[in-house]
């Protein structure tokens, strides 16, 4: 850090702008028969994943709770951070978060009128020294800990104000170019599968006007058992995992995928399962179980498991796959955890038409989607790796901002405008 900069802990920090680090509200506070359907959502740990509130899954409660509860209803700028389990996992409340509750096994950070700004604050916090040194503070053998006098004593190095907002500025514009790219991933994904809604479960496919059907089905299209022309393997957890590539390592793929976790690196090993290039890997065991991806080239398959099939049927069955979820999860098998089951699966029908023709001019119009997606994760993976290498050099003072002209991307600008900065 520059010698420059100021040192502080939080807790100081919080005192002197009038806020402070506050527990959620305990079990005995909120119970799971308050939650429901409908109301104010409730953040808890497992909805911050990687820096943002995730409300996929998230708990609601009704407005009396809420106002029973009042103390812990988030305001712009709070940082909520998870106390149990993965530390480090924490996320900066918005203007749609506010009026949210704080959830049981969450604290809040409120800066106040601090002399830190608070996505300066969120972006420090995720420094791998940082979420180290809360790590070896953090109580408990079993499940680490967080409480208010662990994070009140966090150490924060910071500069100037406005060079803390550039530094921010700068790490935003990143996450505001990821977040564009995955909307457009959704509305790919979501043009790919009405492509495949349209050919093969509405029939409404090129030439089905002159086409005969029988008990709803194309004449000549051949009735397949999925295990006909499909198989699973199962993957394996390796022996050794790392979070650092390293030599004789590739890439490992498991449930963390969906939690937004940081990529694991598996030792090369002889029994490994190893993907192709738009594989389709299904999640097998827990909640999501029946969930489907496409792999890439060289991944090790561990929980989830590889469906095998020839090259030309990669985008039906990926599709397929989808579209049968919720018959696979009705008919799972496990009372404590869910499991997709494969002798269910292994016995759905699918259909696949005679005319190689028209099972080619298919992939080619779902690979123009399927390219296009694949293009905008690897630029993420880009702009995430970008964004981590600027960031410890930014947060140290290395990389210098403070002559720069920056424009605030504009998640900030609404925050910002009191700068009047211009970004080159």
């Amino acid at each position: 850090m520059k010698s420059e900069w100021k040192n502080k802990i939080i807790g100081d920090l919080c005192r002197e702008g009038g806020g402070n680090v506050q527990t959620g509200p305990f079990g005995s506070q909120l119970h799971q028969s308050d939650y429901s359907e409908e109301g104010t959502p409730v953040v808890m740990p497992v909805d911050i994943p990687s820096g943002k509130i995730d409300v996929r899954r998230i708990a609601r409660v009704s407005e009396s709770h809420v106002q029973r509860l009042a103390r812990h209803q988030l305001r712009k700028s709070d940082i909520v951070y998870g106390r149990r389990g993965d530390i480090g996992r924490q996320a900066l409340v918005h203007s749609q978060n506010v009026g949210w509750l704080c959830g049981t096994g969450c604290l809040r950070i409120r800066l106040g009128e601090s002399e830190v700004d608070s996505e300066y604050l969120h972006r420090y916090l995720t420094m791998p020294e940082i979420i180290g040194w809360i790590e070896g503070q953090a109580v408990g053998a079993t499940m680490p800990n967080l409480n208010t006098n662990i994070l009140n004593r966090v150490p924060v190095y910071f500069p100037e104000l406005p060079t803390q907002r550039k530094i921010a500025a700068i790490l935003t514009a990143y996450d505001d170019l990821i977040e564009i790219n995955k909307r457009r991933i959704v509305l790919l994904e979501k043009m790919a599968e009405e492509i495949y809604c349209e050919w093969f479960v509405r029939m409404r496919f090129p030439g089905h006007q002159s086409t005969k059907f029988v008990k709803g089905v194309p004449e000549g299209w051949k009735t397949f058992r999925f295990s006909e022309i499909c198989k699973f393997i199962k993957g394996k957890t390796p022996i050794d995992l790392s979070g650092q590539l390293k030599e004789d390592y590739v890439p490992y793929v498991n449930s963390s995928l969906l939690k937004g976790q940081s990529p694991k690196f598996a030792k090369r090993e002889r029994n490994s399962v190893f993907c192709n290039d738009g594989d389709v890997l299904m999640l097998m065991d827990g909640s999501n179980s029946g969930l489907v991806f496409r792999a890439k080239s060289g991944i090790v398959a561990s929980t989830f498991s590889c469906v095998s099939m020839k090259q030309k049927y990669k985008n039906i069955v990926f599709e397929f796959l989808k579209a049968c979820r919720e018959q696979i999860i009705s008919n799972n098998t496990g009372s404590a955890v869910p499991h997709a089951n494969k002798e269910f699966i292994n016995r759905i029908l699918i259909f696949i038409p005679k005319d190689g023709d028209l099972l080619i001019r298919f992939n080619e119009k779902y690979q123009c989607f399927y390219e296009q997606i694949t293009n905008l994760h690897r630029q993420n993976e880009n702009l995430t790796k970008t964004s981590d290498l600027l960031l410890p050099r930014l947060i140290s003072g290395k990389l210098s901002v403070e002559d720069l002209d920056i424009q605030f991307p504009p998640s900030m600008q609404e925050e910002n405008t009191e700068t009047g900065a211009a970004y080159a």
